[in-house]
């Protein structure tokens, strides 16, 4: 049996003044999607044949350590690790591209940065906000040659109570990397838990892992009504619906590309006041061809976070 995606971690977190957290994983694509680098190519409908059918064998490490500094605030540091084996379908879009670590490679970084957290609880906030800012250092060992890398991220939500039962929250992040990037790393940004661009959260609308490039500017709106409460003898259950809207742009250099809206709603609902469910339908604004007049096109996705 063929796995098309795997991703397995095994984990040792130990809390004091200072929580250490020692990570190793290891991640298998074997119908990875490629649809090139920036917002100009992610909102083009590459056919299958161009864009599947690559692989993507990469373990990775991760030693992060993080301290309160105040109510709310903690600062934190890591060190990240992630080798890859890319093997590109021949004839692809990969292939004909090209881009830099698409013959594998070595990446590696550091980073350091603050967090604040002042939720009223965890998941699904009511009130309260979320913020985080990181610097990061690195480079790629890939054909033999170092390559140096550095970037930031800065990203806010905010959740406040509009009506009884209805929340709203707002999101803005800003990430980018200056130095060459290999491609196995353009899915994610910065942060202390490396959020993984396309898969939970931002640009839903274009599809899981299919963000490719070398910075993003996004800002999104979720309205969360709450639908029933059920408290049963051995558990409880929450149910809301989830409406958002987003406006991004996914870089190529310091080329924001054209904007990629995203329009998309779903149930959610929450387990026992912590484990969380949203099965989602999102529209991405797309092309059939670079350039071209784009109409949206809905993406079905199942997530275990709220969108924000």
């Amino acid at each position: 049996m063929t796995l098309h995606y795997t991703s397995q971690y095994a984990q040792i977190e130990l809390r004091g003044d200072v929580t250490w957290i020692v990570r190793g994983g290891y991640q298998v694509w074997n119908d990875l999607p490629y649809a090139g680098v920036g917002g100009a190519d992610i909102a083009t409908l590459w056919s299958p044949e161009i864009e599947l059918g690559n692989a993507i064998h990469a373990p990775y490490a991760m030693v992060a350590g993080a301290r309160p500094v105040g109510e709310g605030w903690r600062t934190y540091g890591q060190l990240y690790l992630h080798p890859a084996q890319v093997d590109a379908a021949p004839g692809g879009l990969l292939d004909q591209e090209r881009p830099f670590g698409s013959d594998g490679g070595v990446y590696g970084d550091l980073t350091v940065g603050a967090e604040l957290d002042t939720t009223d609880r965890w998941p699904l906030p009511d009130r309260g906000a979320r913020a985080e800012v990181d610097v990061r250092a690195g480079a790629t060992l890939t054909d033999g040659a170092l390559s140096p890398l550095a970037g930031a991220h800065a990203e806010l939500v905010r959740w406040w109570p509009a009506t009884e039962g209805v929340v709203i929250g707002v999101r803005g992040v800003a990430e980018h990397s200056v130095g060459p990037r290999p491609m196995w790393e353009e899915g994610v940004t910065g942060g202390r838990w490396r959020d993984e661009l396309g898969f939970e959260q931002v640009l839903s609308g274009y599809g899981r892992i299919r963000t490719r490039g070398d910075g993003l500017l996004a800002a999104e709106l979720e309205v969360r009504p709450r639908l029933f409460h059920a408290e049963l003898p051995w558990f409880t259950v929450d149910a809301y619906a989830s409406l958002f809207a987003e406006e991004a742009w996914l870089f190529d250099g310091w080329d924001p590309g054209p904007p990629l809206p995203t329009i998309g709603f779903g149930p959610e609902l929450l387990y026992q006041r912590a484990s969380q469910l949203r099965p989602f339908v999102a529209w991405g604004w797309r092309t059939d061809e670079v350039g071209g007049p784009r109409r949206p096109v809905p993406q079905f996705g199942l997530s275990v976070m709220d969108p924000l």
